[in-house]
């Protein structure tokens, strides 16, 4: 499913709120357009008077809190949780299931009767869909939605919410440069720096808004695509030289262990943009990276071009994200050379299905 609701109908309720006390769920494990398009969001309805908190999973990557740094952001915890007021709306951001919450599901199961509203641009499967329709998954809610597959990134879309209201409102919202340097990182992070295909034409629109004379690009887009360190350098350049390709040379993976990543001083945060870096590879139509969370914890990236959809791969292993730029988490289902046997075959399956056809 492409779409569910529309930008109309986002902008109605957004528009018609009295303040309020409103929370804002970015899937777990932020990236730069989870965190910018929830911190966008939350300076834009504070100057509707809103009282808005940004709760995580985990404390942020740091190189990261630029996006964030003027934003009320709050890492969830039992203690929090006690501490916490009633909300009186709650929106999802950059995902649309109970699942991307991981420990912040307690929340939504502590306010039943709390209103949601879903801002995503990810696809929705059909069962998925009848969830949100038949209150199946959400119960004796009010429900607003606007999922749209067709935007290049959630904060592209909070960027035309508030445009769209200054447009149709009495009140004028400014785009201060926290907020603009916020949303243009969300963009930017999702679209590969406005070099994917996802790009469109009113990802550039919307950039263009957003852009001020105060505002350097490069301060926004190096600590999402650069300033890796030496020792990061080199064990990036490990994973090069050993990735695995497929006969026909169109399908390269690596898989990287706890002990590899201990051997090279590295984290996983440190690996965050290899797998894009290997698609980049001429004639690679599929990159894959396993890594290794622990003995029964396998997390994969997948990134393609035109000629392979990574949502499908994705989904027959429980896990989703776009056509060009998916993943899943297989856990309890083998060793990381199990997983990545399992996981190979059912893409090197796909390919090949593809080709017949």
């Amino acid at each position: 499913m492409q779409k569910l609701g529309d930008l109309n109908s986002i902008v109605n309720v957004l528009s018609s709120l009295e303040p309020q006390y409103i929370i804002i769920l970015p899937h777990v494990r932020t990236d730069p357009d989870a965190l910018g398009c929830s911190a966008g969001l939350a300076n834009l309805l504070m100057q509707l008077s809103h009282k808005v908190e940004i709760i995580v999973d985990e404390e942020p990557d740091q190189k990261l809190k630029y996006i964030y740094e003027d934003s009320p952001l709050n890492v969830f915890s039992k203690e929090f949780l006690k501490k916490m007021e009633k909300p009186d709306l709650i929106i999802y951001l950059d995902h649309h299931s109970e699942k991307r919450l991981n420990q912040r599901i307690e929340i939504p199961h502590l306010y039943p009767q709390t209103q949601i509203m879903i801002i995503d641009h990810h696809l929705i499967e059909a069962e998925e869909k009848e969830k949100f329709y038949n209150q199946k998954e959400f119960k004796n809610r009010k429900i607003d939605v606007w999922i749209d597959k067709n935007r290049s990134s959630v904060s592209e879309m909070i960027g035309e919410i508030f445009l769209s209201m200054n447009l149709h409102g009495e009140k004028q919202i400014i785009f201060d440069r926290a907020t603009s340097i916020s949303l243009l990182a969300g963009i930017y992070g999702d679209t590969g720096g406005l070099r994917y295909s996802n790009t469109t034409s009113r990802s550039y629109f919307v950039c263009s808004k957003l852009m001020r004379d105060d505002i350097s690009i490069d301060k926004i887009s190096d600590p999402i695509f650069a300033n890796k360190n030496l020792n990061q350098i080199r064990m990036i350049s490990k994973i090069f030289e050993n990735a695995e390709l497929n006969s026909q040379g169109n399908l390269i993976w690596y898989g990287v262990t706890q002990e590899f990543l201990d051997e090279n001083n590295g984290n996983q945060d440190d690996l965050e943009g290899v797998c894009s870096q290997l698609r980049e590879i001429e004639n690679i139509d599929l990159a894959i990276l396993f890594r290794e969370i622990d003995a029964n914890d396998i997390r994969i990236n997948l990134r393609s071009n035109e000629n392979f959809d990574c949502a499908e791969l994705a989904r027959f292993f429980g896990g989703g994200g776009h056509i060009r730029a998916s993943g899943m988490t297989i856990k309890n289902q083998g060793t990381l050379k199990e997983v990545m046997q399992l996981v190979i075959h059912k893409a090197s399956e796909l390919m090949a299905n593809k080709q017949s056809h």
